[in-house]
């Protein structure tokens, strides 16, 4: 059932309205502030203990205006953690998305999206039997956010899925401080980060 919010639109109307204007304000950035934004962004993860103890990353590799994650790839693969990116296998609602090991960002390959993704080797598939949960970082990508860690993606619902059969892994999402905003509308399935990180501050 369609959920409505106070103002009688559906959650799914006004997060489709956020999700546009969270990326308009994104895309405004121009690539100067983007890259120093990222590079502030990524510092900060770094020196978060959750990075420091982690074996393996889980990362988006950024697309369009997002926070940029480069940095974070090869600081890890440089660490000697181990580095997974995410792949689509099936679009629409129901659609899987798995993670893949990465050893050379650049050797990545665009899908016809222009989403950089790993090849999609069985023997570099994640699972969650290969490391110990809390020593798994998920690094989440996302439009919208708010102060009491509400997330929104990019309507495909592929993280809450991924996130829901992968109970005890930490997450922290990566957002410009413009990506901010009071109040995110959430539905059952979604799920909250637990950790958001901008150029200024990280939420908790």
């Amino acid at each position: 059932m369609m959920l409505k919010n106070t103002g009688g639109e559906s959650i799914r109307t006004v997060k489709a309205r956020l999700r546009r204007e969270g990326t308009r304000k994104r895309d405004a950035l121009t690539l100067e502030e983007r890259t120093l934004k990222s590079q502030v962004i990524c510092r900060a993860l770094m020196e978060d203990p959750a990075w420091k103890r982690a074996e393996a990353v889980l990362t988006y590799m950024n697309f369009r205006t997002e926070v940029i994650t480069d940095p974070l790839v090869r600081a890890a693969l440089a660490q000697g953690k181990k580095v997974y990116a995410p792949r689509i296998l099936d679009s629409g609602i129901s659609g899987a998305m798995e993670f893949f090991k990465v050893t050379d960002p650049d050797l990545l390959k665009e899908s016809p999206m222009g989403i950089r993704e790993p090849l999609p080797d069985p023997a570099g598939r994640f699972g969650k039997d290969i490391f110990p949960a809390d020593r798994v970082l998920v690094v989440v990508p996302g439009t919208v956010f708010d102060e009491k860690r509400g997330r929104i993606g990019y309507a495909g619902g592929y993280y809450d899925r991924f996130l829901s059969e992968a109970e005890g892994l930490l997450t922290i999402a990566l957002s410009f401080d413009c990506q901010i905003i009071p109040d995110v509308p959430m539905e059952d399935h979604d799920i909250r980060p637990q950790i958001i990180m901008t150029e200024t501050r990280i939420i908790k």
